[in-house]
């Protein structure tokens, strides 16, 4: 059961858009004004993305 099933809210600010597109929303602010709301279709896994940097490493020695 995944966070959302559990009606768990998780809010993450951050300027990196490679880091902001594992989230399934885009929310833009500016000067405290909301710019847009956009769903994201495909967020990224970070889980998978985390597990396979170690096989990355081993794969470049």
């Amino acid at each position: 059961m995944d966070y959302i099933e559990k009606g768990i809210t998780v809010v993450m600010v951050t300027h990196e858009k490679d880091i902001a597109l594992y989230c399934r929303r885009l929310i833009n602010v500016k000067d405290g004004r909301v710019l847009g709301d956009t769903p994201v279709s495909n967020p990224g896994n970070a889980a998978e993305d985390l597990a396979a940097i170690p096989e990355e490493r081993e794969a470049l020695t």
